[in-house]
């Protein structure tokens, strides 16, 4: 299984995201924010961080 992260509708654009994100992941301009899948580690911090509740995980089967 592989874990990804989306920011929803939910996101109002506050940043607290981006700014606990260790990659630089999180950009855009208004909401919601989007997340670089290509660069995120999935490590959790933005949905922690989101007063909003904004970013869900949302497990994938991964076919090879």
């Amino acid at each position: 299984m592989a874990v990804r992260y989306f920011i929803g509708e939910r996101c109002v654009g506050c940043g607290g995201c981006r700014s606990v994100c260790p990659e630089k992941c999180i950009g855009g301009t208004g909401h919601p924010l989007r997340i670089d899948d290509k660069r995120c580690i999935r490590c959790g911090r933005c949905a922690l961080a989101c007063p909003r509740r904004a970013i869900v995980r949302k497990d994938e089967e991964v076919t090879v």
